[in-house]
């Protein structure tokens, strides 16, 4: 990984295409190409270093090559056995690849129910690359391995027994990894689903107090028509009700003045008569 290799694992049986495919790696103009940049171990089938590897990328044939990118991400997956010409032309296109930093996409990963089976008599597929699952995180530490790796140009060779269980120990570790990042998405995706369900009922409030402030909008607006209205209704009474107080002010007005009137002649009459019994007297 510091020297941003691939890293190759090869899956390989008893069978006659893992010994066919053994040979393609040990080829001279294979070694050649494989110089700088390739880093690769080899996995017996049934070992458990080999099931431990295939919870992560699923070995659905044997043999089988996997080229895995700086990231953890598969850039390649050959599936049985090729020429020596055809793993050149694989292994140039990889390293291109590779440099160009076009990792393709992960293999699915999916636990195996069993060790995986050696291929037919007749060659197998190349696995095509599936999408990566969302809780799935790529191995990248299987290019930190503790293991005894070959390094190419010298021909790949089996993993050593003594050293199988630091190979396990290496994909049981990205095991638990995986299983911590799944336990995480979990977490994740249920503050995820708490905090769309706290958005929805305030969404929901929201929208309430919208339609309240609505109602009571159109019910003000409601009231201010009626009120207006009887304003209306109002205003002929009311200018009715004012005509008829002035004229019972005239009319008071008049009748006090009438009343003066009568009044002034009363008293005029009086001291006219008092006047006139003093001129009898004399």
């Amino acid at each position: 990984k510091q020297n941003s290799s691939v890293f190759v694992v090869f899956v390989a049986g008893e069978d006659e295409q893992s010994v066919q495919m053994s040979e393609s790696w040990a080829n001279e103009q294979v070694i050649q190409t494989s110089l700088g940049g390739v880093v690769a171990i080899k996995l017996d089938s049934q070992s458990e270093a080999c099931l431990q590897f295939s919870q992560i990328y699923p070995v659905v044939c044997v043999p089988s090559s996997f080229f895995i990118g700086e990231n953890g991400i598969p850039l390649e997956v050959i599936a049985g056995s090729i020429s020596a010409e055809e793993l050149v032309v694989k292994i140039a296109k990889v390293k291109q690849m590779h440099s160009g930093k076009k990792d393709g996409p992960l293999v699915n990963a999916k636990l195996p129910e069993s060790l995986p089976k050696p291929c037919s008599d007749g060659p197998c597929p190349v696995v095509p690359h599936a999408s990566p699952p969302d809780n799935v995180q790529p191995a990248g530490t299987m290019q930190d391995s503790s293991a005894p790796t070959t390094e190419l140009p010298t021909p790949l060779q089996a993993l050593p027994s003594d050293h199988e269980s630091e190979a396990v120990e290496l994909v049981s570790e990205s095991v638990q990894n995986m299983q911590s990042e799944e336990e995480l998405v979990e977490k994740v995706q249920r503050v995820t689903q708490k905090l769309e369900e706290k958005r929805e009922h305030r969404k929901k409030e929201e929208e309430q107090n919208e339609i309240k402030k609505e109602i009571d909008r159109r019910k003000m607006g409601k009231e201010m028509l009626e009120y207006k209205r009887k304003q209306e209704e109002d205003l002929p009474k009311r200018a009715l009700e004012e005509r008829n107080r002035e004229k019972a002010e005239e009319k008071a007005a008049r009748d006090r003045i009438r009343q003066q009137i009568a009044q002034d002649r009363a008293d005029r009459a009086a001291r006219y008569a008092k006047n006139s019994e003093k001129k009898k007297k004399k």
